[in-house]
């Protein structure tokens, strides 16, 4: 029987359902499940037996010969292609599937000859392969036939199918769509037709058109404005189906785009195991070990959110003093694991302790080589990282997936029985390539609109069809390709290939169907149009001005009223956002208004502000910096391990530079090869002192610094010869103080050095990095350090006045003055600009008048721009 259109087709369906005398089959699950449940919905006694219909894998088996023997799969094959690359004498006459000059990459070739199996059937109908090729496959296949023999088993791949092997003869069947069933020309070539099996196909009839999009995202947002046109017309989203070419790819984009515009969808696809939460957390615990526990794999692990751990504070604690110490690598064996010498260091004895456990455990899973073993490390992390009632409290699904994980571990252990192998090297890791390979499928309802995989969707027809992603290798059907084989060797001569019937279905796969592709896929690839769309191919187009999201955008941007009426989460975006980014905040102190004092939160228990150079420096950059960092004590959190801490290092080399002028007190340049001995011997201690500390860098990072900062103090030897010769230090790393009560502050401060000659006085200041400037004009200052220590000095009252002052860069090996004793007047200058600016501050904190000073400069790097909300603080 031949249908030639969508009405015949659902007209013939039904027919065959309502006959109680005929066994329906269809050419997949999904298919059968999809025409049961449309044929209930619609029908008015729509009643299906349970044994009247079937899916064509279960009708095809019937015609099997029945065997004693226990039947192989997919693992049965997976263990003996393990066994078979470990056997050096079996593998050493292989001529093709062999890497000669690198015997250590033989395992990387065990999904080639597990392919190669389940296509020795194939390779009987491909007359010109290669010698050698040919070669390999009867060695392989007389391995595994003996594999199987000796531990009485049998592959149904191997089996043909056969009239006499069916029982059920006095039964009618009719197959639907016997064109794109997989296996149908063997079974049409049986010596003995079926008499009792009639047939449904479809005509080729006149080739529809494909819409072809610029590229891949203009035409699912295209699409789904359609979908939402409909949905707007009444259509009911169970009306309405996607199939995708590459569903794999196009999947977060497709779902992205739908929840935008509101259309929800179902995804009928099976998922790896391995992307759920219990799949996450075996996978996880391999990457510890094929990681050696470095913080990147251990942030992965203990940081999941879809695992019920037992102590996740504690999990949090070992990562934050990770950073803090500097953790960068750990390792197997526990004497090169920077884990465990740094927290022990640290003498962070619990955690410590729990580490070590972790890390056992792990060792012993990824090392057990039998499935008591195995189970028994596993059981034993388990209990020591989750909660008794395991995945749990996650959810029913994740749940539901760590037992269906653990049922394939124990079909994998009686595998392992069943062919004889008691021990297997890396097994942990065996299992969970197996378990990645397996689909976990959810039951689930299907809500809103169904999306399939293109060669699965194959026997539906709901009354609204969208192909898209429709391009040249999307759509190639081909069956199972030969490995480490050009394509080519499967081509094969027919009238009309497998690709072009599947389309031609695809046609009658609707009672509207729109087949579409794109020029260019996400990432930017180039894609070719099906040959069976030649001269039908229409240029398409996504119209921004039809997209309800487009339009919000237009109605903002410009002056001109767009009336249109906004999805429902378009309304509720604008709700929250009138009640949240749309509204300023009751105190804004981001801008420069009075709302309430500040005074009495500032001050300290003696009334007095206090202050530092840091601090001026961070009110004169910007009052809301200072505000966020010194009064709200909000600090912004370290997520990263630093391999180079440059705060930790600047410390390293003031120490450095205050141990050199205490040996030498008085500086003479004429001793400067002594001076590059001495300062280079005092960095070799601090450094070893440093590389102790648990927080220190790994040794190649402290190899590069110690070199870097020897050149480095070697040109500071120089530079201080040029600008402080013969100068003796007064006070180095010197702590001044001045008490204000009349303003009300109390100014502390830690001067590096002060060195004095001939009654001159220097105050200088080093700095790793670049050191700050002074304009021309004493109103451009970035710094007020220098005249903060000036002022601290002149209210001793032991030393008059600071003639010169400067900052010593290490970077860029030289000082940077802001005086000289020819500039008195700059420097009083800036002393005075320094009292405005702290009586300023204290009156503005009085009246709680703050504010914010957004700059390219100010806001580039400020920690504070998602509470500030100025101009800057937008990207």
């Amino acid at each position: 029987m031949i249908v030639k259109s969508v009405q015949e087709m659902k007209g013939a369906i039904f027919t065959s359902l309502r006959d109680r005398e005929i066994v329906t089959i269809f050419p997949t699950e999904i298919a059968r499940r999809y025409w049961i449940n449309r044929f209930v919905m619609e029908e008015r006694e729509g009643v299906v037996r349970l044994d009247s219909t079937l899916a064509w894998d279960a009708f095809k088996g019937k015609f099997l010969p029945k065997q004693s023997e226990i039947p192989a799969n997919n693992l049965i094959r997976e263990l003996f292609v393990l066994q078979f690359l470990r056997d050096e004498a079996a593998c050493r006459p292989l001529k093709w599937f062999w890497y000669r000059d690198y015997p250590e990459e033989r395992e990387n070739l065990a999904s080639a000859i597990r392919l190669l199996i389940s296509s020795l059937k194939e390779l009987e109908n491909v007359e010109n392969l290669p010698g050698d090729y040919r070669h390999d496959a009867e060695l392989i296949k007389g391995h595994y036939t003996q594999f199987l023999q000796e531990r009485g088993l049998y592959d149904p791949l191997f089996l043909a199918p056969s009239l006499e092997n069916f029982s059920e003869t006095q039964q009618r069947y009719r197959l639907f769509f016997p064109e794109v069933c997989r296996g149908w020309c063997e079974f049409s070539q049986m010596e003995n037709f079926p008499p009792f099996l009639e047939t449904v196909t479809v005509e080729e009839g006149e080739r529809p058109s494909l819409e072809l999009f610029s590229n891949e995202l203009m035409e699912v947002r295209e699409k789904l404005n359609t979908i939402k046109n409909l949905v707007e017309e009444g259509i009911d989203y169970s009306e309405i189906v996607i199939s995708a070419g590459d569903l794999e790819r196009v999947k977060p984009y497709l779902e992205h785009e739908a929840t935008l515009r509101g259309i929800p969808l179902t995804v009928v696809k099976g998922d790896s195991p391995l992307h759920y939460g219990p799949g996450k957390f075996f996978s996880r615990l391999a990457n510890l070990y094929t990681s050696n526990f470095s913080p990147k794999a251990m942030r992965s692990l203990l940081l999941e959110q879809q695992i019920g751990w037992k102590e996740y504070s504690r999990h949090t604690a070992l990562l934050e003093k990770g950073i803090e110490y500097n953790v960068t690598r750990g390792a197997i064996p526990d004497s090169s694991d920077e884990w465990i010498w740094k927290l022990g260091a640290a003498k962070e004895n619990e955690l410590l302790e729990w580490y070590k456990t972790l890390k056992r455990g792990v060792i012993a899973l990824m090392r057990a080589s039998n499935m008591g073993s195995l189970f028994r490390a596993l059981f034993a992390l388990q209990d020591f990282l989750l909660l008794p009632e395991g995945f749990a409290p996650q959810g029913e699904i994740n749940h539901n997936v760590y037992l269906f994980i653990i049922d394939l571990f124990t079909a994998v252990g009686e595998s392992l029985k069943l062919c004889q192998m008691g021990e297997v090297e890396n097994l942990f890791q065996f299992l969970l390539k197996y378990v990645g390979k397996q689909n976990y499928i959810e039951n689930r309802p299907i809500v809103g609109v169904a999306v399939y995989d293109y060669k699965v969707a194959v026997g539906i027809a709901p009354p609204y069809h969208f192909l898209i992603g429709c391009d040249q290798r999307a759509t190639e059907i081909r069956g199972l390709p030969l490995p480490l084989l050009h394509e080519s060797y499967m081509e094969i001569d027919d009238e009309e290939s497998e690709s072009d019937i599947f389309l031609n279905h695809y046609h009658y796969s609707g009672e509207r169907v729109v087949f579409s592709s794109s020029k260019l896929l996400f990432g930017g690839e180039s894609t070719l149009v099906p040959i069976w769309f030649t001269g039908r191919v229409t240029d398409a187009s996504y119209k921004p001005s039809k997209d309800l999201l487009v339009r919000e955008e237009r109605r903002w941007a410009g002056s001109k009223e767009i009336v249109f009426t906004p999805y429902q989460h378009q309304k509720r975006w604008l709700e929250r956002a009138s009640k949240s980014a749309f509204t300023l905040p009751i105190y804004d102190l981001a801008i420069k208004r009075g709302f309430f004092p500040l005074w009495e939160r500032a001050v300290g228990k003696e009334g007095l502000l206090h202050l530092s150079a840091t601090q001026i420096d961070t009110y004169n950059d910007c009052p809301f910096k200072w505000l966020s960092n010194y009064l709200f004590k909000i600090r912004k959190g370290n997520y990263d391990t630093l391999s180079i801490d440059h705060l930790r290092v600047g410390q390293l080399l003031h120490s450095i530079i205050a141990t050199f002028f205490t040996k030498i007190e008085t500086f003479d340049y004429s001793k400067s090869d002594t001076y590059i001995e001495l300062i280079e011997e005092i960095a070799l201690k601090e450094f070893e002192e440093y590389r102790k500390m648990p927080y220190s860098s790994p040794d190649t990072t402290l190899l590069y610094l110690k070199r870097r900062h020897s050149d480095e103090l070697k040109v500071f030897i120089e530079k201080e010869g040029k600008d402080f010769d013969l100068y003796s230090s007064y006070g180095l790393e010197l702590t001044l103080e001045e008490v204000n009560r009349k303003e009300g502050y109390h100014l502390l401060g830690r001067i590096d050095r002060v060195a004095t000659k001939d009654g001159l006085v220097a105050v200088i200041d080093y700095k790793k990095g670049v050191a700050p400037t002074k304009g021309k004009n004493t109103e451009i200052v970035s710094s007020f350090q220098l005249p903060v220590y000036a002022k601290l000095i002149e209210s001793q009252g032991e030393l008059e006045e600071v003639d010169r002052a400067a900052f010593y860069s290490f970077s860029n090996g030289r000082y940077s003055f802001y005086w000289k004793e020819k500039d008195r007047e700059c420097r009083d200058d800036l002393v005075a600009i320094l009292d405005q600016k702290i009586h300023a501050m204290i009156q503005d904190l009085k009246v709680g008048a703050i504010g914010a000073t957004p700059s390219q400069e100010a806001c580039s790097l400020c920690d504070y721009r998602q509470v500030c909300r100025r101009r800057f603080a937008l990207p």
